[in-house]
């Protein structure tokens, strides 16, 4: 038997059986095209049917302020309405009792690459997930810090130039959320918005694209700064950097060269000990996955 794992994202939702040894089989992704909670359990269900006689728990990863003990969704991110939802007893009751768990993705993702990946090891450390928005995890003293009310490592909300409700542009998830990426290298290799997309643009910077390297910097920068704050708060041994863009080496480069020129550029004082080590997921785009299969298994104990 294995878990069914599903990752929930703003633009699409990758689902995969995953036994009891890691593998992972039965790989999926569709479309995010929900708006209500039976939309939701409607598109769970065809995810589930077909794969029902190998299934003994469903693991979901998925943004948002979540209380992963309870199944217990504040908010949903990106995902606008899901507004306090006890998310697993839903999702249970509608499939008849299979046991569920509900993870945060980017937490779910700090869960595996510190039980199996990059982040082995570590006792303090940050997951940053590249996504529809931007995603974080932290781990203090070997364990994911949850916080008072499950909000810590929600990156996605810092606010800078302009405060809080002047404008959606001044969150982080917005600025480095992947859409944002694209709009600049539309805009500066003057292709339409529609045209761009993960590949295309880094084949472009590959071959010398000067639109979509100043793009991929500009962007870089924004992170940079973002990256140097986590490790002013918390000052994490590694940085783990996942999402689907992180299996680009090219970004990776950029992200690094944009953290030491900010470091210099603005914290001069302390640049010569702030050395954050950036490090890709192990698991890439599977981190998420793997995550909340990890979480189930630590509910189902």
């Amino acid at each position: 038997m294995s878990i069914l794992a599903i990752d929930v994202g703003g633009t699409n939702i990758k689902y995969a059986l995953v036994d009891r040894e890691d593998r992972f089989s039965s790989r999926g992704v569709i479309p995010t095209a929900m708006h209500s909670l039976d939309d939701f359990c409607e598109t769970v269900m065809r995810i589930y049917k077909p794969l029902e006689e190998s299934v003994e728990g469903i693991a979901f990863s998925m943004p948002g302020i979540i209380d992963a003990e309870a199944g217990f969704m504040y908010s949903g991110g990106s995902l606008s309405w899901i507004h306090n939802v006890a998310m697993a007893g839903e999702i249970s009751g509608f499939l008849e009792g299979v046991p569920v768990s509900i993870e945060n993705d980017a937490k779910a993702a700090a869960l595996a690459e510190l039980e199996a990946g990059a982040l082995m090891g570590c006792r303090e450390a940050a997951v940053v997930i590249c996504g529809t928005g931007l995603g974080g995890g932290i781990i203090s003293d070997g364990k994911l810090l949850k916080g008072k009310r499950n909000l810590a490592g929600e990156i996605s909300y810092l606010s800078v130039e302009g405060g809080f409700g002047r404008s959606n542009r001044s969150f982080m998830g917005h600025r480095c959320g992947i859409a944002a990426l694209y709009r600049c290298a539309a805009r500066y290799m003057n292709d339409p918005m529609e045209q761009v997309d993960g590949p295309y643009l880094f084949a472009q910077a590959e071959s010398g694209n000067q639109g979509a390297l100043r793009a991929l910097h500009e962007f870089c920068n924004e992170l940079a700064q973002m990256l140097l704050n986590i490790q002013c708060l918390f000052d994490p041994e590694k940085i783990a950097i996942g999402g689907g863009i992180s299996v680009q080496r090219l970004f990776l480069e950029i992200l690094r060269e944009e953290v030491e020129y900010v470091k210099t550029d603005c914290l001069q004082e302390i640049a010569h000990i702030l050395h954050p080590e950036l490090v890709p997921c192990k698991y890439y785009n599977d981190a998420n996955l793997l995550g909340a299969v990890y979480r189930l298994r630590q509910n189902m104990r």
